[in-house]
């Protein structure tokens, strides 16, 4: 699996982008690698008959990235892979696949307790989360047949699931080319890295960082991964650079819709906020914690993207994909915030609201060219060519997303220059119409995998 990548003006052995992490004993019958200075989570990590609970699951899932951030380092350095490290990564598929099950959901407890019985019901007053881990359990899986067989065996291994996958990589690797492209804009989550139902467990798996830093380093000068999510987030450890496995240097990671930015170099930028509306979005957001500390509403902040404190804009999570929530509930919160932020902002000229159903996002103002507007990644594209002097008009360029929030970024890039390509992740022919409006010869994939190893393996 080795992968050679030097470019030029480039050293051949990449940096990795944190100190990696000491092994440490954990809560979990095994060395578990935890961010150094990370507290450890005593006493909560499982219940009284060794179940994990919800916070024993999200300390597992950074030991994970831990490891992963180590493994991958090894495979693009040339190196071999730790026979510790991939233990460790089978220990966490095995501590996953235990879990009890209910209805389809792996359960985790919410508060402590004895643990289910034999059927799954409770005896001793413990909550449960039912999660689906599909996203979890199906990139170990993946990754430890990457790292045990090698990169044919984990693209039979995909193939199993996705029957075209031969066919559609043959041509989306003709439509990519061998161009050498000033620019790769893409966005995460449905993109480039297959959907997880949360985010703050969505660490990316050690082929995805291999194959993406191998097509950084070989087909493109800048390459920006533009997400909504935070670049980094304090409160629950689920930002951008807490999921990201590729070590710096390769990619410019760019969270909150591209408001704020980590560089090739590690150095950090953002968009400029008016200090009014930064104390506005700081009030909004001690309320949102202080309602989330009251009796039976911590939940909100564990399910689905949980409270992310962006920059110039709020995530609350009201439902998660498996519908944890009732709909009373889920709606009461909605409807409590959208109280709150018409006590806090009465003209609605600072905050703006969007419901997805799943979250609550609470977004700044800004100014655009016919009035207030939410920011938008086309934004962030002007703002980070001009802030980061990509030069984007020399082209090409090649853009790639999976929504309606990723058509302003393609729009963006057009206008810079019209030598760009895209690839949008999707199978719904209206957004697929909507993406040939702006560009006629855009090519499609029907999943992230797809896209993913035509960039690593094919392009």
């Amino acid at each position: 699996m080795h992968c050679n990548l030097p470019e030029k003006g480039q050293p051949d052995t990449i940096e990795p982008d944190v100190k990696i992490p000491v092994a440490r004993p954990g809560p979990f019958g095994y060395g578990v690698l935890a961010r150094e200075g990370a507290a450890p989570m005593q006493g909560e990590a499982r219940t009284r008959d060794g179940v994990l609970t919800l916070s024993g699951f999200y300390l597992l899932m950074e030991g994970v990235a831990a490891v992963r951030r180590r493994l991958t380092l090894a495979v693009l350095n040339g190196g071999e892979p730790s026979r510790a490290d991939i233990r460790t990564l089978e220990t966490a598929l095995e501590e996953l696949e235990r879990l009890p099950q209910q209805e389809g959901r792996f359960q985790v407890a919410v508060k402590s307790g004895a643990g289910p019985d034999k059927s799954g019901t409770d005896r001793a007053g413990t909550d449960w989360l039912g999660l689906d881990l599909e996203y979890e359990i199906g990139e170990l899986a993946k990754d430890l047949t990457y790292l045990r067989d090698g990169e044919d065996a984990l693209v039979g291994y995909m193939a199993a699931s996705l029957p075209e996958l031969a066919s559609e990589v043959e041509t989306l690797a003709e439509y990519v080319g061998e161009e050498y492209y000033a620019c790769f804009f893409t966005d995460r989550d449905g993109t480039v890295n297959n959907y997880c139902g949360h985010y703050r467990s969505s660490i990316q798996s050690i082929y995805n960082a291999v194959f993406l830093t191998r097509f950084s380093a070989t087909h493109c000068k800048r390459a920006v991964m533009l997400t909504s999510a935070p670049l980094a987030s304090a409160n629950n450890g689920g930002g951008l650079t807490d999921v990201n496995v590729m070590p710096m240097g390769r990619y410019i990671l760019a969270g909150s819709k591209g408001r704020e930015f980590v560089d090739l170099n590690g150095r950090r930028g953002a968009y400029p906020v008016e200090p009014d509306k930064e104390a506005l979005l700081m009030l909004l957001n001690s309320r949102l914690q202080k309602i989330l500390r009251e009796p039976g509403m911590e939940i909100f902040g564990m399910i689905g993207s949980g409270l992310q404190f962006k920059f110039g804009q709020t995530t609350l999570a009201r439902q998660d994909v498996n519908k944890s929530i009732s709909p009373d509930r889920s709606r009461a919160l909605l409807s409590r915030v959208s109280d709150l932020l018409r006590h806090l902002d009465p003209a609605g000229t600072m905050l703006r609201i969007e419901d997805t159903g799943l979250d609550i996002e609470i977004i700044l103002t800004v100014q655009g060219e016919s009035g207030l507007k939410d920011f938008d990644k086309g934004d962030a594209v002007t703002f980070l060519d001009s802030m980061l002097n990509l030069d984007m008009a020399t082209g090409p360029n090649l853009v790639c997303g999976d929504t309606c929030s990723d058509l302003p970024m393609l729009a963006a890039a057009i206008k810079r220059c019209r030598q760009t390509k895209s690839i949008f992740v999707t199978t719904d022919p209206d957004l697929r119409e909507k993406v040939r409006k702006l560009l006629p010869g855009a090519a499609f994939a029907s999943s992230p995998d797809v896209l993913v190893t035509c960039l690593g393996v094919y392009a």
